[in-house]
């Protein structure tokens, strides 16, 4: 496996993701991460996500690499743009 698509075991959270951007996440990795969100989506044949962002700096490119991820994947992505 391409080692620049392995996400950190520590980035994995009970509630989310947390890593460094750019070190532990990048754009690179989200768009991994939104295939095998859809996986996991599609084996329980749900077909539709959310999606939302914070207002950190590197959240629209993230926001823009997971859509990607998702929706090559066969999810309709419904985005809710920026929440607070």
């Amino acid at each position: 496996m391409n080692k620049s698509l392995i996400v950190p075991d520590h980035v994995f959270r009970g509630y989310d993701l947390r890593g460094v951007v750019g070190t532990d996440l990048n754009e690179v990795r989200v768009e991994h991460l939104g295939k095998a969100y859809a996986t996991w989506l599609l084996q329980r044949r749900i077909f539709d996500c959310v999606l939302g962002y914070d207002s950190r700096l590197s959240s629209p490119s993230y926001r823009n690499a997971m859509v990607k991820g998702l929706t090559e994947s066969g999810i309709t992505v419904y985005d809710i743009g920026l929440t607070l």
